[in-house]
């Protein structure tokens, strides 16, 4: 029941509810986030899963016929890329992987665990020479429209490309192409963005942006301190799924970490006709980390753990897992110790995590009212009838967290001289219904509170309170 914990996919499921029951296809209620179109398609196939809402949730059931999918292509990728033995041990790490690998799928905190077969696709269609790089370009970049985590294999490509080929003039030819395609295959998505209501208008999103995240700072002074942080806590700790603030979990990431170094450096000095094969994969996955640590949106916390913590890794965790299992046949005499040992420790965190995991009871309301007001605040009829398809004891939490996220989305970086951002409140203010008013300015007032975040100017706080006693 791990679901009731994700409001985003809670929020996202209450949206399709109501574009059910009222006929109006709106577009912003099949897409959930403006950067993963993935979701719009998931919105559709959830839709076959509705007799099954009893059992498991429609989305769920969306997420596992995915998911399913996502595991199949990547067997068939291993095999291809570096043969039998390497896909049979990589099948069976992804079947006892599944307690840690399956909830990712499941609970939405985007769409990066059920991506995750893309690199191996892209990878294996790149090994073709006689292949179009302009069809590659187009995969990547459709496949890029689902969700942006794909981007970080167009310039593992383009450097793959320049080191294989024997003139710099060919690489180059051939990189061209590639961006030619991804461009082409990606412009309908930014298409959409621009001129397609997606939700979100109280934050007004760029045509690139990722949930506003990347309006945050970059520090050039501590990348090298958080790529320790990743590199040896939360990349290894994302095989947990537990925190690394505590010894025992931070002995097992340590674990973990020294079978990828092993795994990595045995990839590394394996020279025979898959080392091209390797050498993609190794830039691909070195592209991914060089995003996490660069990127601004995913910051290192010593007490980090779960879904939110670790969510980009699933991305790129299958991925490393081949590699480290192919690598380890560079180790010959240890070579099955080394890939019985791989899967035996994913396996026990797996099952220590699996009967560790209590079930989620009750929904979390307001978190979801929260992702409700920021997606659907500039439009309060819409909000309010979403709400109105929750259960009757759900909708006071609702409408309060709508109201703190409503007041997150639209003061979020504001001076309070800004008086449209004041004046735009006011004009939302007057929509809500009177019955609702006095649980939603409980939920304005919130965004105020310490330690929430964002942040927000504690000047705006007895401005918002006087406007909503009117």
């Amino acid at each position: 029941m791990l679901w009731n914990s994700a409001p985003d996919q809670l929020s996202w499921g209450l949206s399709l509810e109501d574009l059910r029951s009222s006929g109006d296809p709106l577009f912003k209620q099949l897409i959930h986030y403006p950067h993963e179109g993935g979701t719009f398609f998931l919105s559709l196939l959830s839709m076959l899963f509705i007799p099954l809402e009893g059992i498991v949730p429609p989305l769920s059931w969306a997420a596992l016929l995915v998911d399913t999918f996502s595991r199949a292509v990547q067997f068939l990728a291993a095999r291809k890329l570096f043969g039998d033995r390497t896909a049979f041990w990589f099948a069976l790490w992804s079947i006892c992987s599944a307690p840690l690998m399956l909830p990712w799928a499941t609970v939405d905190f985007g769409l990066h665990a059920l991506m995750s077969f893309a690199p191996f696709m892209l990878i294996s269609a790149a090994q073709r020479s006689e292949g179009s790089r302009f069809v590659l370009g187009m995969l990547c970049g459709g496949l890029a429209s689902l969700a942006y985590d794909v981007w970080v294999f167009a310039p593992a490509f383009m450097a793959w490309e320049i080191a294989k080929n024997a003139t710099w003039r060919v690489g180059l030819r051939r990189i061209l192409l590639f961006v030619a395609g991804a461009s082409l295959a990606f412009l309908p998505h930014l298409l959409l963005r621009a001129f397609v209501d997606h939700g979100f208008g109280l934050e007004q999103l760029s045509v690139l942006s990722v949930r506003g995240l990347e309006k945050g700072d970059i520090d050039p002074l501590a990348l090298p301190q958080k790529a320790w942080a990743v590199i040896s806590g939360a990349l290894p700790g994302s095989f947990t799924l537990e925190r690394m603030d505590q010894w025992n979990w931070r002995l097992a990431a340590s674990v973990v970490l020294l079978f990828m170094l092993l795994g990595s450096a045995g990839a590394l000095r394996l020279q025979d006709e898959r080392s091209r094969a390797r050498g993609l994969v190794i830039l691909t996955l070195f592209m991914f980390l060089l995003a996490v640590i660069i990127g601004p949106f995913f910051e290192p916390r010593a007490d980090g753990h779960g879904y939110l913590y670790y969510r980009y890794f699933p991305f790129i965790a299958p991925l490393f897992a081949l590699l480290l299992l192919d690598g380890f046949a560079h180790y010959r005499p240890l070579a099955f110790v080394l890939r019985t040992g791989w899967v035996l420790g994913c396996t026990a965190l797996a099952a220590i995590y699996m009967w560790g995991m209590q079930p989620y009871r009750t929904t979390n309301d307001e978190a979801t009212g929260w992702v409700l007001g920021r997606k659907y605040g500039d439009d309060p009829t819409l909000l309010f009838r979403i709400i109105g398809r929750a259960e009757a004891d759900q909708r006071s939490a609702l409408v309060y967290g709508a109201g703190w996220g409503l007041t997150a989305a639209l003061f979020d970086r504001r001076e309070p001289s800004d008086e449209r951002a004041l004046l735009r409140f006011e004009e939302l203010w007057a929509q809500v219904p009177s019955t609702e008013k006095p649980m939603m300015r409980k939920g304005v007032l919130r965004a105020f509170d310490a330690g929430i975040t964002p942040v927000l100017d504690p000047a705006f706080s007895p401005l918002l309170s006087s406007a909503t006693e009117r």
